[in-house]
């Protein structure tokens, strides 16, 4: 190669290192989104969209073309603001728009954490895995997050753009992630938040060959517990460490036959925290089938007597009243709530007596029955079991208990989800704990 050509060539890479952003061609699902000027915007997208470099891009433009103003770029952490979305940024400013000492570096990220221009615009960077105090303090125009944050750190976000009537952008795939909180926010009624979704296609990613797309999608079918999410950007994942691996959407539903006359439970595990009471309402049929068909957890603290009313509640609604039920399963639990003035006594016993006189009935008509636990995970295996045979149905009404069964691994961070699953557990061991060739754990334990 001459040095004509070589020279041609340094040239050309010059120019569009310069001029980046105006060489940045944008995915047909997510032109939209670039245009898109409204306040608050979610991008969710398969992964492999661009859905990052987009974003970037989009904050890179608005940087160069607005002075004076105060962004902010939140990462998953650390490491990801430095390698993936410092970088983009680094790729789309060119270096004669950086204020004199601004620079990025592969190892580092930006000079202390924060893009400067000689426009006066600054982006500070800060990364999800950080205490929510760093994500305090500012008054900022604009706010962007890449993935799911902890609320916490999302509910600092927002108020940053709250005085300067600022927007926010969130990207994200959230595989693996717990966003039930995020989409109810994002899907409320009269929400101002827009959408741009995008799935894996040779379309919408024409950076990529068909052979490559082709390859992504067939190795996505080997984790299908992050198939839709990976590939159709769907909200709802499942956390790949949980403990109910087994169960899945096709558990979400009503059985296609459902015999008469089988025994109604009622299983509660008590709790003193805000959604910490727990309790599922499921028709059973012993070894062959659990239908939960409804659920309640309390939302701000509560007596027994509260408990007992959510209940009959809970059953009222399905057109039933407490002397359809058949059994109560309780948690053993004495009352340890300040709440309750009741040091000694069992929480089954109180919770039996207020639901005996709540629904007009002799005392002692309905007991609550102690659980008979055993190893977590044994039950937990045998919910596994009834996943795997198609004897467990979850109505999809149970918002919590199905996310609870997606996300709960059996560590302090997943600990509000394990509450339903508990009360799940106490009527899928006598209902499933036969034992097979040898005595089962419920008779062991007698």
């Amino acid at each position: 190669m001459d040095a004509s050509t070589v020279a041609a060539i340094g040239t050309a890479a010059a120019y569009f290192a310069a001029h980046a952003l105006d060489a940045f061609s944008p995915s047909p699902a997510l032109r939209a989104f670039m245009a898109d000027t409204s306040p608050r915007i979610l991008v969710r997208t398969a992964n492999r969209c661009g859905k990052t470099r987009h974003a970037a891009a989009k904050l890179a433009r608005l940087m160069l073309t607005h002075p004076g103003r105060r962004y902010r770029a939140v990462a998953v952490n650390y490491e990801q603001s430095v390698r993936i979305v410092s970088r983009y940024l680094a790729e789309f400013l060119p270096a004669s728009a950086l204020a004199p000492g601004c620079r990025y570096s592969e190892t580092n990220g930006w000079s202390h954490r924060l893009v400067r221009l000689t426009n006066g615009t600054t982006c500070e960077i800060r990364s999800a895995d950080q205490d929510a105090v760093a994500h305090a303090g500012a008054d900022l125009d604009g706010v962007w997050i890449d993935e799911p944050p902890p609320p916490a750190i999302w509910l600092e976000s927002t108020k940053r753009v709250m005085s300067r009537r600022g927007w926010v952008w969130a990207t994200m795939t959230p595989v693996n992630r717990p966003v039930a909180w995020f989409r109810a926010i994002v899907e409320a009624k009269g929400s101002p938040w827009v959408q741009h979704l995008a799935e894996l296609t040779l379309a919408n990613c024409p950076w990529y060959t068909a052979a490559q797309v082709d390859a992504w999608i067939e190795e996505a079918r080997a984790a299908p517990w992050a198939y839709r999410q990976a590939i159709l950007g769907d909200w709802e994942g499942v956390s790949i460490d949980r403990l109910l691996t087994a169960f899945s959407e096709v558990h979400v539903g009503t059985p296609p036959v459902l015999p008469p006359e089988l025994p109604l439970a009622l299983c509660v595990d008590h709790g003193e925290g805000v959604g910490h009471q727990a309790g599922i309402a499921a028709f059973y049929e012993p070894r062959k089938l659990l239908y939960v068909f409804d659920e309640d957890v309390n939302e701000t603290l509560s007596t027994t007597a509260q408990d007992a009313r959510r209940l009959l509640a809970m059953l009222s609604r399905n057109g039933l009243r407490l002397a359809h039920v058949d059994r109560v399963i309780g948690d053993i639990n004495s009352a340890g709530k300040a709440i309750h003035g009741a040091p000694g006594r069992k929480l089954n016993d109180i919770l039996a007596e207020e639901l005996n006189q709540q629904a007009g009935l002799e005392p002692g008509t309905v007991a609550v029955e102690r659980a008979t636990k055993g190893p977590v995970l044994w039950g937990t295996r045998l919910v596994n079991l009834a996943c795997m045979r198609r004897q467990l149905w979850i109505h999809p009404r149970c918002t919590k208990l199905i996310a609870a069964m997606r996300y709960w691994d059996g560590s302090p961070t997943t600990e509000k989800y394990k509450h339903l699953c508990d009360a799940l557990r106490y009527l899928a061991v006598p209902v499933f704990d036969t034992g097979g060739d040898g005595p089962s754990y419920v008779e062991m334990v007698r």
